[in-house]
């Protein structure tokens, strides 16, 4: 991830490096390549992060893998005192630590100085009026595992951050956390379509004015991205207002992109095929009901967040009554909890759902239609958010 066209010296420099920058973007940069730097790991040198100075001075940046995926984050208005392009490794507690007390009770505006030097193998920290911090011995940069470069992407396109973010957030909670079928631990992308499902719910997102780039073919077989990667996305990206995006797509390297300023992901993809998930859509609904999403989540927040099922009733307009009765019995303790909503039904609407998923299905929208079959059929959520849809498998219970 390092640009080519940069000459970095070797680990053994003849004249140190020494180079000043803000302890504010030092921080910020590693705190953020921190995200995909494994705690232990039977490459040791990866436990490090990797700082690279250039020879035209101006900025550094410090890069971090766990061979799956990768962060680089640049480092704003470094200045050269002495020496040429370097790289050192960093020992990311260590040099943290030292940072977040050097910037304990500083103001938000304040400038705090820190010179950093490296002498082959060696790293020093420094802010005047307050000492330093040196670690010797580091491991040598020239074994750091080599990050895919961004040249090998022909073409990134650039995305609405904003939309983009959504979008991915809205599905990624279906995704698996279980990797038995490591494809159900992505998302799959087209260049309209999000969609994620562990096989008991599906969240699918679809938007005609957001596209990745992506040819024609990945319509019919989306890329897979894993969802460990878009839940760090989502968290270094936030309120970036265009994020980039490219693939690389091939028989030796299955990679994706992600850019914006002074930040770059990088990730591996998933390998396999994902489900024809059109399939398992209903397109037919026997009855509906439509309610305010964040009124039964907070009578969802009554309940005890132990429960494993909670029903769900409502009945014809016919009857007299209109909204949504939800109910619980489990080990002696039972609630009883309405719901005002409108009701379209000739028969009664009875249908059980684990908690937990009902609660992710719910979590975006405001106002919530619910289609229904049948006890035993999918339930199919959708509201007011445009191209947003979640299938949830029932529960089997006696009624």
């Amino acid at each position: 991830m390092v640009n080519p066209t940069d000459t970095v010296a070797s680990t053994e420099v003849a004249v140190p490096v020494e180079v000043v920058v803000e302890a504010s973007d030092l921080l910020r940069a590693l705190t953020r390549v921190r995200e995909v730097i494994p705690k232990r790991s039977t490459l040791p040198i990866i436990q490090y992060a990797h700082l690279v100075v250039r020879s035209d001075g101006g900025a550094a940046t410090i890069e971090g893998t766990d061979l799956e995926q990768a962060i680089l984050a640049e480092v704003p208005e470094v200045t050269l005192l002495s020496g040429s392009a370097c790289s050192v490794m960093l020992p990311v507690r260590a040099v943290l630590a030292f940072l977040n007390g050097l910037m304990r009770g500083v103001k938000k505006q304040e400038k705090k100085p820190v010179h950093v030097r490296v002498e082959g193998r060696t790293l020093s920290l420094e802010a005047a009026d307050v000492g330093c911090g040196e670690w010797a011995d580091l491991p040598d940069p020239e074994n750091f595992p080599p990050l895919n470069r961004q040249d090998e992407v022909e073409k990134f396109t650039a995305c609405d951050g904003k939309e983009l973010l959504a979008a991915f957030s809205y599905v990624c909670s279906a995704a698996a956390r279980e990797d038995t079928r490591p494809v159900l631990t992505s998302v799959g992308v087209s260049n309209h379509a999000f969609v994620a499902a562990d096989g008991f719910r599906l969240h699918i997102y679809e938007s005609p004015t957001l596209s990745l780039g992506l040819p024609e073919e990945c319509d019919a077989a989306p890329v897979l991205i894993p969802r460990a990667v878009l839940l760090v996305l989502q968290k270094l990206f936030k309120g970036a207002q265009t994020i980039d995006c490219g693939f690389v797509r091939g028989v030796k390297a299955n990679r994706v992109w992600f850019k914006t300023q002074g930040l770059t992901l990088a990730s591996s993809l998933i390998q396999g095929t994902y489900p024809n998930w059109r399939l398992l859509v209903p397109k037919e609904f026997v009855s509906k009901v439509t309610f305010s999403a964040p009124l039964m989540l907070q009578r969802l927040d009554m309940i005890d967040q132990d429960v494993g099922i909670i029903r769900l009733e409502a009945n014809p307009p016919s009857e007299g009554e209109n909204g949504v009765k939800m109910t619980v019995k489990e080990d002696g303790r039972r609630w009883k909890m309405h719901i005002p909503g409108t009701v379209e039904a000739e028969t009664k609407i009875r249908v059980a759902f684990d908690p937990a998923y009902f609660r992710d299905a719910l979590s975006s929208f405001s106002l919530c239609t619910m289609g229904y079959v049948s006890p035993s059929s999918p339930g199919v959520f959708t509201g007011d958010i445009k191209g947003l849809l979640v299938v949830l498998m029932p529960m089997f219970v006696q009624w």
